[in-house]
């Protein structure tokens, strides 16, 4: 299945994790660039190179490597989340204690 520019755009807007997954076939093709024996696979395989890496995909491995992308994905939200909380609370303290000068209005 080819997907057009913008509806993977789309897709991914939805669902951050499918991100995730490319990059985590990313790495995986980074890795195996210049692996014989996955060329030997993917040779040996019916569907060739396709077929590898469908297998790949459909592996725990891959899963695990997903979810570990994901957790770190929405780890660093979360804390991106936190500190401009902090930040605004912060901001919101300054500006009730300093609330006569003409900077913080």
């Amino acid at each position: 299945m080819h997907t057009t520019a913008l509806t993977f755009h789309l897709m991914t807007r939805r669902d951050p994790s499918l991100l995730r997954a490319d990059e985590v076939r990313k790495e995986r093709k980074k890795a195996t660039k210049h692996d014989a024996a996955h060329r030997l696979a993917s040779v040996l395989h019916v569907d060739g190179k396709d077929g590898v890496e469908a297998e790949h995909e459909n592996s725990q491995a891959f899963h695990d490597a997903w979810r570990l992308k994901s957790q770190d994905m929405l780890a660093r939200a979360a804390f991106r989340r936190k500190k401009l909380v902090q930040r605004l609370q912060a901001r919101m303290l300054f500006t009730s204690l300093c609330g006569t000068c003409q900077c913080c209005a």
